[in-house]
């Protein structure tokens, strides 16, 4: 299953902080790039509001595409390694 281990459940804050502050840089630098150039088109969704409104649904289903498509690998990527593993114990048994 997707989700923290239990060694990521039970570790020290620090160690925790010390892992999560790459991932939230990069969200960090990648939220001020697209800010950046939404700043470019300020001229026209002063005068398209409507493209402002879309502009946060739009975000939203990306993150949740994103999200469900690793998901989906991640679960791939386990069951192969499961019946890899079912196998190699079933040609070990014989």
């Amino acid at each position: 299953m997707a989700g923290p281990s239990d060694d990521d459940t039970f570790a020290p804050i620090v160690a925790t902080v010390k892992s999560a502050t790459l991932g939230l840089g990069a969200n960090l630098f990648t939220a001020y790039i697209a800010s950046a150039v939404i700043n470019l088109f300020e001229d026209t969704l002063e005068e398209v509001i409507a493209l402002a409104v879309m502009m946060s649904i739009v975000a939203s289903m990306g993150g949740d595409a994103g999200s469900q498509l690793l998901t989906v690998v991640i679960r791939s990527m386990r069951r192969a390694i499961s019946s890899r593993a079912i196998s190699a114990g079933y040609l070990c048994a014989r």
